[in-house]
């Protein structure tokens, strides 16, 4: 368990966290002695994560928050202080898939991408992040005493994916948000960086993606990977939370790949 000099137990803010890979960012946290911040849309599932870790001897608090709304976000931050008395890592997970329609895969091409699709997802996946970004470095710069902050972004960012353009364009500019968040905060002890998951399987996209698809048609995603499987997501939190450890102490502006090396073998397959 890591702790600040004063001994409090260290605190961490999860957006996204009803579900896979933020419910499993907290239980990871949690393990390591820090008081959680549960944050995500879904009031149910969100209560059910903090109450988990409650349970289990842990301290959490959660909140519905729309991470598209900056009041929201705002609010969210300041809870930490409030509850808790500080905040020393931020994991900014809250996203959304692009709607993708598999009979008429074009509806989704550029060309013919609805508006409100290019909105809703670009509002959550881009401008949640920066929303989420603008108000916790402000709190951790009046802190004054340095902090950690892991923003989530996806395969679809190194590899464009086909009837995804809100989604790749949206998760490839969390890189540049992430990198200038590092150049300007670095001064200030405040590490900031991404981390890139590969095909996941537990998680709320990962369903809201394949549910109605034949489940044989899943095995596809093993072969994405050299490891000939998808992740799951505790493995992916445990990067998340080394890159907010001191273990990371001297790592900020990063991208850390956690994809079983499937963007590597995307690469050599198309190499001539």
């Amino acid at each position: 368990m890591e702790s600040r000099s004063s001994g409090a137990k260290p605190v961490v803010l999860v957006t996204g966290a009803a579900f896979g890979l933020g419910r499993a960012t907290c239980d990871v946290f949690h393990e390591r002695g820090y008081r959680v911040v549960a944050a995500d849309i879904d009031a149910g599932l969100v209560a059910e994560t903090a109450e988990r870790i409650n349970a289990d001897g842990g301290e959490a608090v959660h909140v519905v928050t729309d991470v598209t709304d900056p009041e929201q976000v705002e609010a969210m931050v300041q809870l930490a202080g409030k509850e808790f008395g500080r905040l020393d890592a931020a994991v900014n997970n809250a996203a959304v898939p692009q709607a993708v329609s598999y009979d008429e895969p074009d509806s989704t091409f550029v060309h013919e991408l609805a508006i409100d699709e290019w909105k809703r997802v670009i509002d959550i996946d881009l401008n949640g992040v920066f929303y989420c970004l603008r108000s916790e470095l402000a709190f951790l710069r009046k802190q004054g005493e340095g902090g950690a902050i892991v923003n989530l972004s996806s395969g679809a960012a190194l590899l464009a994916l086909e009837a995804m353009v809100a989604y790749n364009a949206a998760k490839k500019a969390v890189f540049s948000l992430t990198e200038t968040a590092a150049l300007e905060n670095g001064p200030y002890g405040i590490r900031v960086n991404t981390v890139v998951p590969g095909n996941m399987s537990g998680t709320k996209m990962f369903l809201e993606v394949w549910s109605d698809r034949d489940p044989k048609d899943q095995s596809v995603l093993n072969e994405h990977s050299p490891l000939k499987r998808t992740s799951k997501p505790a493995e992916i939190a445990e990067a998340i939370y080394w890159l907010c450890s001191e273990r990371a102490s001297y790592v900020t502006g990063v991208t850390l790949t956690a994809d079983g090396g499937g963007s590597i073998r995307h690469v050599k397959s198309h190499v001539s």
